[in-house]
């Protein structure tokens, strides 16, 4: 079995890191899908409270590897434009924004939401 590289140190003090450590690394092919939830719902709890504390840059790496584990999670996929966003990297952010407003797959309101952000990450005219 595979471990999981390092969390973040701050995940480490919310016993997060130990968990972590104990489940098996995102992209080891034989890891059940069960598991691969479990590890996910560890990062996306990682991830609320990384913004909680006010770190996009620890909340981003958290909501990446909720991608990796589920890739056809939407929230994960809005949260990292409001982390690309938070961190004052307009560009990523409209992309991420204006992706998630052209799935046909993400709900109805998801899309607007996402299409009414990507529309104020806009550069201004000059």
């Amino acid at each position: 079995m595979v471990v999981l590289s390092h969390p973040p140190s701050s995940a480490a003090a919310s016993g997060f890191g130990r968990m972590a450590q104990a489940m098996p690394f995102v992209d080891d092919p034989t890891v059940p899908l069960e598991r691969r939830d479990i590890e996910a719902a560890l990062w996306r709890s990682e991830a609320r409270q990384a913004l909680a504390d006010g770190d996009a840059r620890r909340a981003l790496h958290a909501w990446n590897r909720v991608r990796r584990l589920q890739p056809r999670a939407l929230d994960a996929l809005f949260h990292l434009g409001c982390c690309f966003a938070l961190m004052r990297r307009p560009g990523p952010a409209r992309h991420v924004f204006a992706t998630l407003a052209r799935m046909d797959s993400a709900p109805d309101a998801l899309r607007s939401r996402a299409a009414r952000l990507a529309a104020m990450l806009q550069p201004a005219p000059h």
